[in-house]
């Protein structure tokens, strides 16, 4: 992981503090390309995979069914809440997840605040 997103990923973690799960930037092939996370049962790396696979599920239906482009998913369970998004020229999806009870404006908000820089940071 390069210098600048170990840097931008500290800043999105301190600014959720203990919310703070884990984060991927991964490509539409599934595999993480950055992420970090914190110790728990969650298994960031498998569930970018699936992420990944759920947004290019959701371009496809938008797109069949004339919605406009899809932009972010939610997806929520007891123990967590997980949103992911497309980052840039939709190459990558960014995968932000936290425990159950974190404030989802908050996330979307720490989201909108580094959306763009991470998409800077990522390597060509």
């Amino acid at each position: 992981m390069s210098d600048d997103l170990k840097t931008l990923f500290y800043e999105v973690r301190a600014d959720m503090s203990d919310d703070f799960i884990a984060m991927n930037i991964v490509g539409q092939d599934g595999i993480s390309i950055a992420r970090e996370a914190v110790e728990s049962d969650f298994n960031d790396q498998l569930a970018a995979a699936h992420f990944a696979m759920v947004m290019k599920l959701a371009e496809r239906l938008t797109g069949n069914l004339n919605m406009g482009k899809a932009v972010e998913n939610q997806f929520s369970t007891d123990s967590f809440v997980a949103l992911s998004r497309t980052l840039g020229d939709g190459s990558f999806y960014w995968l932000l997840v936290a425990k159950a009870q974190a404030n989802v404006g908050l996330l979307r908000a720490v989201m909108d605040q580094y959306e763009l820089r991470l998409w800077g940071a990522i390597p060509s």
